[in-house]
């Protein structure tokens, strides 16, 4: 893929080609598609592996890769190339699929980390982003996703919350909590001072807000080779609510 994207481009579509001032307004928008299409690709290539990056250091460089190349695609659609730009859901769907993986990863992150802080940013940038299209539901509901995602992180105070290491999250934490929760208001039995037993693979914050449908109505707008697969990552999301 490295070198598809390298040497197998058209001079026109390589950001190393100069932009000639006589070429068809498509092709700087042809060339900020093309890019971000590499940068998504990125992260597909590494979505079966993304939850366990959360945990394991084995797999940092899932890690890694996923969120710059996530950065780079919110950094890419941020520029307004022309005054009357076209609405290809396509881009939408990348910028969403950014913030997914930007917002969990702040997820999975104290808030005393540097990268913590500067994650929520580009989740915010992300937000804004979003917003440009009023007139895609798409965009409306992966606006809406990710500002649950920060408005459930930000939830999580100093003190207010039994602290749990990044060793007991994964992948599958905001759905388990969303669960365990609505059983508790449910039984409405539960003592504050009893012991949790805390499973090895969530993290269990309380008061949750958050509606999982938003997660499938966003993912089934995408097709799969525009959206995380839910076979392959999202399916630890639902596995333990449904």
């Amino acid at each position: 893929m490295r070198a598809l994207y390298s040497d197998g481009l058209p001079a026109f579509l390589s950001f190393d080609t100069p932009v000639d001032s006589t070429w068809p307004q498509w092709v700087a928008l042809s060339r900020r598609l093309q890019r971000v299409s590499h940068y998504h690709k990125i992260i597909m290539i590494h979505q079966s592996f993304l939850g366990r990056s959360f945990k394991s250091p084995q797999y940092m460089y899932t890690r890694w890769a996923s969120t710059g190349a996530a950065k780079n695609i919110i950094e890419c659609m941020s520029t307004v190339l022309t005054d009357n730009e076209p609405q290809w859901w396509v881009e939408q769907a990348f910028v969403v699929t950014a913030g997914i993986c930007l917002g969990l990863d702040v997820f999975h992150r104290p808030d005393p980390d540097l990268e913590f802080k500067e994650n929520k940013s580009w989740v915010e940038k992300a937000i804004l982003l979003l917003h440009r299209w009023q007139n895609s539901a798409l965009a409306s509901q992966g606006a809406r996703l990710l500002t649950s995602l920060l408005n459930e992180r930000a939830k999580r105070s100093e003190g207010a919350r039994q602290t749990i290491s990044t060793d007991n999250m994964g992948p599958t934490c905001i759905i388990q909590a969303l669960s365990d929760a609505a059983e508790a208001d449910a039984n409405d039995c539960r003592s504050p001072t009893a012991v949790t037993q805390i499973n090895s693979d969530v993290w269990l914050p309380e008061n949750m807000e958050f509606d999982p449908a938003i997660f499938e109505q966003v993912m089934d707008s995408f097709p799969l080779e525009v959206g995380l697969d839910n076979n392959t990552f999202f399916g630890d999301f639902f596995t333990e609510l449904f």
